[in-house]
């Protein structure tokens, strides 16, 4: 699926994101298995945040829809502005933007490739742990803060 850069800043995750092997360099370290809990801090706007704050709520192996997501911010007449947000979702899997579809059928697009999608999609869909099955490490251990602090 691809090699995932995650990108720190005092100790706070902040960015997620598949790189493409070309990019990948010799100063790339590997997540070290020492680390029990990762906090991760996504920089955004406000309304960004609630918007990925309600795409963190939608189970594994559930999906929904953009007007879905706008309706339960309290903006129903706002599904563009909500795609916007999902698709700017800076941390690739924490933030499940894969489960995110549109109302009229199909999978839709995804940032980092509709192939990715569809497998994130059907790993859940058989019970698995998309995080875990990319790097061996359970999303159990990402604690997202949507909080006020930017990183």
């Amino acid at each position: 699926m691809g090699t995932l850069r995650l990108c720190w800043s005092e100790g706070l995750l902040g960015r997620m994101e598949f790189i493409e092997s070309n990019e990948v360099n010799s100063t790339l370290e590997p997540i070290r298995p020492s680390i029990k809990k990762f906090t991760c801090v996504p920089s955004g706007t406000a309304f960004q945040k609630r918007v990925w704050a309600e795409v963190a709520e939608i189970p594994r192996g559930e999906t929904s829809t953009y007007g879905t997501l706008a309706t339960r911010i309290g903006s129903p007449e706002s599904s563009r502005a909500v795609a916007n947000a999902v698709g700017s979702n800076p941390l690739a899997v924490v933030l499940p933007c894969h489960r995110v579809v549109p109302a009229q059928g199909g999978v839709g697009g995804f940032r980092w490739g509709k192939k990715r999608k569809c497998q994130f999609l059907d790993w859940e869909a058989e019970g698995l742990d998309v995080f875990n099955e990319l790097c061996g490490i359970p999303s159990y251990r990402f604690q997202l803060t949507l909080g006020h602090n930017d990183c």
